[in-house]
């Protein structure tokens, strides 16, 4: 039966990343620092709860004395912060304009996880190239947050965008529902 994943599970079974996309092996090579464990969510679609997941799994790592970040990648549109009530004062806008470290910007979210806002509202960090994505995952990895893992919560689909935060990840869940889109 094909579903909303199986493009994704095609691309976990090839044998390397899509032409163009940086192998998780590219961005380590640039790091200095020990890399935590990264743990993606994502959805074919919206509206599966995939935000609800990525959070609850931050704060749960988090509460087992894991030392927990929460990405929210979903550049642009974010909205993590909302749902965990810690609002952002400061975003990956922020790093990329301001040249801030990735330490300054996250806020104290339940549980003691950190959460990353993407920013909402912001045309231009939902339309960046992937070099400037490729930026941003080696500057968040190659800082020293002081983590021991790092949730990513992805936009929905399958963009440039999301593939590129999938590939730098050590898992990857795949949000489903058998509903039809509405």
């Amino acid at each position: 039966m094909i579903d909303q994943a199986e493009n994704l599970r095609a691309m976990a079974r090839s044998n390397g990343p899509e032409a163009g996309r940086p192998a998780p092996s590219a961005i380590d090579s640039r790091l200095s620092t020990r890399l935590p464990r990264i743990v993606a969510v994502t959805s074919g679609k919206g509206g599966v709860g995939k935000t609800n997941i990525a959070a609850n799994l931050g704060v749960l790592l988090s509460r087992r004395r894991m030392r927990t970040a929460i990405l929210d990648a979903d550049l642009g549109l974010a909205n993590i912060e909302v749902l965990l009530g810690c609002p952002a004062d400061r975003n990956l806008g922020d790093v990329i304009q301001s040249g801030m470290q990735v330490a300054d910007i996250w806020t104290d979210g339940p549980g003691g996880v950190r959460v990353i806002s993407a920013g909402s509202g912001i045309e231009w960090l939902a339309n960046l190239t992937s070099p400037e994505r490729l930026h941003i995952l080696s500057t968040l990895l190659s800082s020293d947050l002081d983590i021991d893992a790092l949730v990513i919560d992805t936009a929905p689909g399958i963009s440039d965008s999301v593939l590129d935060f999938l590939m730098v990840a050590h898992e990857v869940f795949v949000v489903t529902t058998p509903e039809p889109p509405q």
